[in-house]
């Protein structure tokens, strides 16, 4: 099975770009409790490029292609790095990577996607957010993804 084996296509700025295509793209929902959307567009910009630098870098290239789909979409989702959109960024942003690598996935993003994203929103709402040394633990958020990864690549077999 192929895998990711450089993330480093991908940018801190261009994941940024990701999340703010969501936000002015008036065919999106995106939710915010900022008064103004230039106060949501600072708040997608004070990201801080070494944390995301940290998750382009840090995604693990000795694990199998549905483990690292679910740690990619676990580190960007589960950090909660911008006001709205993370889930949607992380899944875009996994979708470049993996054509970037040469991985194509005819029915991305996969049955059952809606119910996933579900699951995962209602564990952070109730664990909260990972922090920064939780990107790559396999918690039961980990699970959630790793169970539709795992999913859909074997429904490509």
């Amino acid at each position: 099975m192929p895998k990711i084996t450089d993330s480093t296509v991908l940018s801190a700025e261009d994941i940024k770009w990701r999340n703010r295509s969501f936000f002015r793209n008036p065919e999106h929902t995106y939710i915010t409790n900022h008064p103004s959307p230039r106060m949501t567009r600072r708040k997608i910009e004070n990201v801080r490029n070494s944390d995301l630098r940290r998750v382009i870098r840090g995604l693990p290239e000795d694990e199998h292609l549905y483990s690292q789909c679910a740690l990619w979409v676990h580190a960007l989702a589960g950090k909660q790095f911008f006001p709205d959109a993370n889930h949607r960024t992380s899944m875009l942003t996994l979708q470049y990577l993996l054509e970037e690598n040469g991985v194509t996935v005819s029915d991305w993003p996969g049955q059952g996607i809606e119910e996933t994203i579900r699951e995962s929103k209602e564990f952070l709402r109730s664990a909260g957010a990972r922090r920064l040394d939780q990107l790559w633990e396999k918690d039961p958020l980990y699970t959630i993804w790793l169970d539709h990864f795992v999913q859909l690549f074997r429904s490509r077999s």
